[in-house]
């Protein structure tokens, strides 16, 4: 193994320091918003339903900030036969879906691809996308979303 040099001390331990200092800034958690730091176990049975006027329910599950520092949220979602939570759309969080019963249309940059049972759909920031239940009997799904946004986003 090669010894450093003094240049490449200097160079390691600025890039050290720019980890740490950027590590830092993420974890500073906004006034009002929950630390998300206990572990704890949801039951299902436990989780409060809310009947949206677009045919759907939903089923919250936590919401808050991690002690790293990213906002996240995670929900229930039932979708009726032929429903869609809401028209295409974009923002700026990620959102992971993964889904439990049905199948879902992930529409997406011009196209629409299906997901059934156990699959994972990836909606990257800024994506324009919706989801639409194709399936012939409710689709159920869970949704985690990831970014500063999560604050705000609850279907």
């Amino acid at each position: 193994m090669s010894s450093l040099n003094r240049r490449d001390l200097v160079a390691a331990l600025a890039a050290l320091t720019v980890t740490r200092s950027t590590a830092e800034a993420q974890a500073i958690v906004p006034p009002g918003e929950t630390v998300l730091a206990t572990p704890k176990v949801f039951s299902y049975e436990d989780l409060p339903v809310k009947k949206n006027p677009n045919r759907s329910e939903t089923r919250p599950v936590l919401q808050g900030t991690l002690p790293t520092g990213e906002a996240i949220e995670l929900h229930e979602t039932v979708l009726a036969v032929g429903g869609t939570p809401n028209p295409p759309h974009q923002h700026r969080q990620s959102d992971i879906i993964l889904i439990r019963k049905g199948t879902i249309a992930f529409e997406h940059d011009g196209k629409a691809e299906h997901a059934g049972p156990g699959a994972v759909i990836f909606v990257g920031s800024e994506t324009m996308h919706t989801v639409r239940n194709v399936g012939e009997e409710p689709a159920e799904y869970f949704v985690i979303v990831i970014g500063r946004e999560a604050q705000k986003q609850l279907v």
